[in-house]
C-alpha cells in the first residue's frame, strides 16, 4: 500500500516539476521576445536605426550655378520615409547666401550653401549643395549688348546730428546714402565688384543692364566712420579709392577683414593741389590740353 502511494506521489511531483519547467520556459521565451522587441524599438526610434531612416535625394548637380541679375533656381529634391511614402513636404531648406533677394534674384556675387533637412520617425537626414556665381559671355545679338555700366562716385559721409563745420557738396548724410541704397535694392539693381567691372570692360563677362558700381573717393575718416557701417547694414559692396601716401597702410591694416569694401589706388601722392586748370590739382595739369602743361607739372613737382 505504501509503495503504491509513494509511486503515485512521485508521479504527481514529477508532473508538477514538468509544468513548472514548462511555465518557466514559456516565461523565459516571452521575456526574450519582449527584450528583442524592446531593443528593436530602441534601435528604430531612439538610436537612429537604419530601418526607419528617411531617404533624401538631391536632384541635379551638387553645385548650383547662379548668374548676376537672374533668379536662383533650386535643382529640386525628394524625400521618402521608411515605408516609401513621399515626405518631400517635410524637407526644410536653408540658404547661407546673402546675395539672393527674396524673389530669388542674384544681386551680388558670392558663394554659399543650401542645406536640406528632413526628420521622420525620430531620425534626421541632412544634405548640402554648394552655390557659386558664374557669368554669361557677352552676346552681340542681344538687345542689351554694350549697354554700359553706371558708376556712382561719392566722397564724404557725415552724421546729420553732428554736421561738419566745412559741410559742402562733397558731403552726403547717412540718411541720404541709406535712401539711395534702399532705392537701388528695391528696384532690382545688381552691385558689381570692381573686378567684375574690369572684366566687363575687357569683354570677358556680361553684366545686367541694371547694374551700378558704388565708389567712394579718398577713403576719408568720415567715410570710414559713417559710410562703411551703412554698406554693412545694407549688405552692399563698394569700392574706395585710397590716397596711398596719406593713409594707405592704415586703411589696409584696419579694414583688411571688412567684406563690404574693396580698396583701390587713388594714386600714391598725386591727389594734391598744384594745377590751375579746371578744378585744380596736379591731375588736371597732367591731362589738360593747354600748351605748356608739362612745364606746369614740372614746376609744381619741384623739378624745374
Amino acid at each position: 500500500m505504501n509503495t503504491k502511494e509513494n509511486t503515485s506521489g512521485n508521479r504527481r511531483n514529477a508532473g508538477k516539476r514538468r509544468r513548472a519547467t514548462l511555465i518557466l520556459l514559456i516565461f523565459m521565451l516571452l521575456l526574450l521576445a519582449g527584450g528583442i522587441l524592446f531593443l528593436r524599438y530602441q534601435a528604430q526610434h531612439q538610436m537612429g536605426g537604419l530601418s526607419r531612416k528617411p531617404v533624401l535625394t538631391l536632384e541635379g548637380d551638387s553645385t548650383i550655378t547662379v548668374y548676376p541679375g537672374e533668379k536662383f533656381q533650386n535643382s529640386g529634391y525628394k524625400a521618402k520615409n521608411y515605408r516609401g511614402d513621399d515626405i518631400s513636404g517635410k524637407v526644410k531648406v536653408q540658404t547661407s547666401f546673402s546675395g539672393v533677394r527674396k524673389d530669388g534674384t542674384l544681386w551680388k556675387s558670392g558663394k554659399g550653401t543650401v542645406t536640406y533637412t528632413v526628420t521622420d520617425s525620430g531620425n534626421t537626414i541632412t544634405k548640402k549643395r554648394h552655390i557659386k556665381t558664374a557669368y554669361r559671355k557677352p552676346d552681340s545679338s542681344s538687345k542689351d549688348y554694350g549697354h554700359g555700366i553706371a558708376v556712382c562716385m561719392f566722397h564724404n559721409i557725415y552724421d546729420s546730428k553732428n554736421p561738419p563745420a566745412d559741410l559742402n557738396t562733397n558731403y552726403m548724410s547717412q540718411e541720404e546714402l541709406s535712401a539711395i541704397l534702399q532705392y537701388l535694392i528695391d528696384n532690382d539693381y545688381y552691385f558689381p565688384s570692381w573686378q567684375e567691372l574690369r572684366d566687363y570692360i575687357d569683354g570677358k563677362i556680361d553684366l545686367p543692364a541694371k547694374s551700378v558700381v558704388l565708389t567712394f573717393d579718398d577713403c576719408a575718416k568720415n567715410f570710414q566712420k559713417y559710410g562703411i557701417p551703412i554698406l554693412e547694414k545694407y549688405d552692399v559692396e563698394a569700392t574706395s579709392f585710397v590716397i596711398c601716401a596719406k593713409n594707405g597702410k592704415e586703411v589696409l591694416r584696419k579694414y583688411k577683414d571688412v567684406k563690404h569694401i574693396n580698396f583701390q589706388s587713388h594714386s600714391y601722392n598725386m591727389h594734391r593741389p598744384g594745377g590751375t586748370i579746371g578744378h585744380g590739382g596736379i591731375f588736371p595739369a597732367l591731362c589738360g590740353r593747354r600748351g605748356g602743361r608739362f612745364e606746369e607739372v614740372h614746376r609744381h613737382a619741384g623739378k624745374r
